[in-house]
């Protein structure tokens, strides 16, 4: 599946793929960059190694679909959320640490923090709850999204968190204060996928209007706090009719988003000129993610499988 010479200024190709008995929501590599952890509607998440996608360990114990699995910043727990409605804390070898609840109807998204021990979960409650993944306890609950919440994403300094989902709207929230600090409007469906990157500067959404945005996110001391809309750096048309998950590289040079139809692109940040777009699974990729040494992508994929793919540029 290597692209041909001249064909892309991307070279795509595949090293292995793991699977799940049913779809998979989530994908995430550990900061070490040895492991990565799988989430799937079968009601587990699943840790592989890296270095030839063996099966490390499986995390079991929820009562349903798991939307979300990722590591703590320390690499030590791994976290994920639940359609159970629950938030789990484990070891890095598999033993559980915590059960969080709180949540009062599904659980559609997580994320943590690359610093500190943030972790956020949002809903179908229409909720965003903060937790602590040192002391295994409940921060916040942060109120006003209109509609479900679908997807979340901490800053690189762990000092915002942004959150989007059924209203068309994304929020950003100032961790310190627990409170909303901008509200962005512009996507006309629902925000799927958040993603700031490595610098702080940009924030990167991929709604189901088939639409990337990119907001400045450098002018954030000067702006006015609260609720007024801003409008984005620049809209990027998808060749996929919806979008579901967006990643920046490690190097915040490139953006990939993935898709319906198995739809994964690859953005150039810089000039905002695509750089790849090819079908690479059999049904919608959910989750993309960069592996730290930037020059590894995962895939995740409704279809039931993950891909890990070499990436790096044609000459």
């Amino acid at each position: 599946m290597k692209t041909q010479p001249g064909s892309s200024p991307i070279v795509l190709e595949p090293l292995f793929s793991v699977a799940h008995p049913n779809a998979i929501y989530g994908v995430a590599f550990s900061p070490d960059g040895e492991l990565f952890a799988s989430a799937s509607l079968d009601n587990s998440a699943r840790i592989w190694r890296v270095s030839d996608g063996s099966l490390a360990t499986t995390l079991t114990g929820h009562g349903d679909g798991v939307a979300f699995a990722g590591f703590t910043a320390d690499g030590r727990r791994i976290v994920t959320a639940s359609l159970d409605r629950s938030v789990r804390i484990w070891n890095r070898d598999g033993g559980l640490v915590a059960n969080l609840s709180g949540h009062q109807d599904y659980l559609a998204c997580g994320t943590v923090s690359a610093r500190g021990s943030w972790i956020a979960s949002g809903g179908f409650d229409k909720l965003v709850r903060l937790w602590d993944s040192q002391s295994a306890s409940a921060v916040a609950t942060l109120s006003g999204s209109e509609d479900s919440v679908q997807c979340l994403g901490f800053s690189a300094d762990a000092q915002w968190l942004a959150s989007g989902g059924d209203d068309a709207t994304i929020r950003i929230w100032e961790l310190e204060t627990r409170s909303l600090f901008r509200k962005l409007t512009g996507h006309v469906g629902a925000v799927e996928g958040l993603a700031f990157s490595p610098s702080g500067g940009l924030l990167a959404s991929a709604g189901a209007d088939g639409t990337l945005r990119l907001w400045s996110f450098s002018d954030r001391e000067s702006v006015t706090p609260a609720v007024e809309a801003h409008a984005p750096l620049v809209t990027l048309d998808s060749s996929a009719a919806k979008l579901k998950s967006v990643a920046f590289s490690p190097d915040g040079a490139w953006l990939a988003t993935g898709g319906t139809e198995g739809r994964l692109e690859i953005w150039q940040v810089s000039d905002r000129k695509p750089l790849l777009a090819r079908n690479v699974h059999q049904n919608t990729i959910y989750a993309v993610a960069f592996h730290p040494d930037g020059r590894r992508l995962a895939t995740a994929s409704y279809d039931r499988s993950i891909h890990v793919w070499n990436i790096f540029a044609s000459e």
